[in-house]
Order: structure tokens, then C-alpha cells, then sequence
């Protein structure tokens, strides 16, 4: 199964770099946010 390798993959990355979903979801936003102001200042 190929699920079986992308939970290994994000494993190998969590021990990495420790991101929670919530900051995930925050840094989404705020990457959001910046481009809907850059196109209203544009």
C-alpha cells in the first residue's frame, strides 16, 4: 500500500521539523491573509 509509505515519509519529517496541524493551519491563514492584502494594495 502506498499509504503505508507516506506515514513512514511523515514520520521521518516529524522528527525533524515539530509542526502541529494548528500551526499548520495558522501559518496557512496568515499566508493567506498577505496575499488577499497584497492584492488589494496592487
Amino acid at each position: 500500500m502506498s499509504a503505508a509509505g507516506l506515514i513512514s515519509y511523515y514520520e521521518e519529517l516529524e522528527g525533524k521539523i515539530k509542526l502541529t496541524p494548528t500551526t499548520v493551519l495558522l501559518i496557512a491563514l496568515v499566508f493567506s491573509i498577505i496575499v488577499v492584502m497584497a492584492h488589494l494594495i496592487f
